[in-house]
């Protein structure tokens, strides 16, 4: 039920004039336990960010998302994380994935959190636990002296839940301090992580968002001659990596995808924004994406419906600038999987003709 529900979704997505989105990004709050190069969302003031009571009320009136993204900060400091994960999966009966991230710096409370998600029954958890290097350079980086023994070791306890409906990865960022690092990184977690293969370690690019990252124009995310690097970089990972199944294949395409967008700055496919999927920040402003500085509305003043929001002519009108790739464009894993699904005719014919490009991830 719940994959037809999704497939159902996906399809509707494909079709002009569509959009009804059907993945939702709720960032529940900006503390973090990080305080990383890349990224200053742990500056931000967290007073008055969402509650537990208020994000059961937007839920009663919200609930037909087939795919949910908790994001952070750090989801293992939000007071109540565990009710949270109880009410998402009650209240969306049709949910097909539940996706966070995470530092992974308390391994035990992590686990329970995984458990919990899954016993709620969606067809999917996937958990990305962020490994920006080996150790000496994924503590620098993150200026958190131990982080990177705890996120191994909640790498192995994820691993060893043994469902099959839970997608582990470690994550890492690429940046100019570490995109020198994948292979130093992917050889030490093969050594201290039972079974852990290339397919298991994320790649994606850091980039700028005004109104998350509070990153615009930060020096650490480097310049063109990164972009060269991280190119090179994408392109060796991806000759590695061994697709398997849909979310193999799908993690392929953002792969090939994203080497095109470090080669010269623009993606691949207009973005699905508004479409397929809404971004809404800890203080219940509803923004298009991840990358986008484009407030469109406070839920909290609009009691919490997101269809009211959705339905005023400033959406409307940021929905056409996006189609007309008006937007900033970017290519996260956040906003791109559901635009690659979004353009299934486009994605599929590249991916299947892969092989007579190139290069991994050019433009056919």
């Amino acid at each position: 039920m719940r994959g037809l529900a999704l497939a159902r979704d996906l399809a509707r997505s494909n079709l002009p004039g569509a959009h009804r989105p059907f993945k939702l990004t709720l960032v529940l709050n900006y503390a973090c336990n990080c305080r990383c190069a890349m990224c200053d969302i742990w500056k931000r003031p967290s007073r008055g960010e969402m509650t537990v009571e208020e994000i059961e009320t937007f839920f009663r009136r919200e609930s037909r998302w087939s795919w949910i993204n908790l994001s952070g900060g750090e989801i293992l400091m939000k007071k109540g994380a565990e009710e949270i994960i109880d009410i998402v999966t009650r209240s969306n009966q049709r949910l097909y994935l539940l996706d966070f991230p995470t530092t992974g710096f308390r391994p035990e409370r992590l686990e329970g959190l995984a458990r919990r998600a899954l016993a709620g029954g969606p067809a999917r958890v996937a958990i990305s636990v962020s490994l920006d290097g080996p150790q000496e350079v994924h503590e620098r980086i993150r200026q958190a002296p131990g982080l990177f023994a705890q996120a191994v070791e909640s790498l192995r306890r994820l691993r060893s839940i043994g469902d099959d409906r839970l997608i582990v990865k470690a994550g890492m960022t690429l940046i100019p301090a570490n995109v020198d690092h994948v292979d130093d990184l992917l050889d030490g977690l093969r050594r201290s992580v039972p079974g852990f293969a290339a397919e298991d370690l994320h790649l994606n690019l850091a980039q700028e968002s005004e109104h998350y990252y509070d990153n615009a124009g930060s020096e650490a995310l480097g310049g063109d001659a990164h972009r060269v690097r991280a190119l090179e970089t994408i392109a060796r990972h991806r000759t590695r990596v061994r697709p398997r199944g849909a979310v193999g294949r799908l993690e392929d395409r953002f792969l090939g995808d994203l080497a095109a967008f470090a080669k010269d700055g623009r993606s691949v496919y207009s973005c699905r924004a508004l479409r397929s999927s809404v971004f809404i920040d800890p203080f219940w402003n509803l923004f298009p994406c991840i990358t986008w500085n484009r407030p469109l509305a406070n839920l909290r003043e609009l009691d919490f419906d997101l269809t009211a929001a959705l339905a005023t002519r400033d959406v409307s009108s940021t929905r056409d600038e996006i189609a007309a790739r008006q937007c900033p464009d970017c290519w996260t894993a956040c906003e791109a999987y559901q635009t690659i699904l979004g353009h299934a005719g486009h994605a599929a014919w590249r991916t299947l003709t892969r092989k007579s490009t190139s290069s991994h991830g050019d433009r056919p």
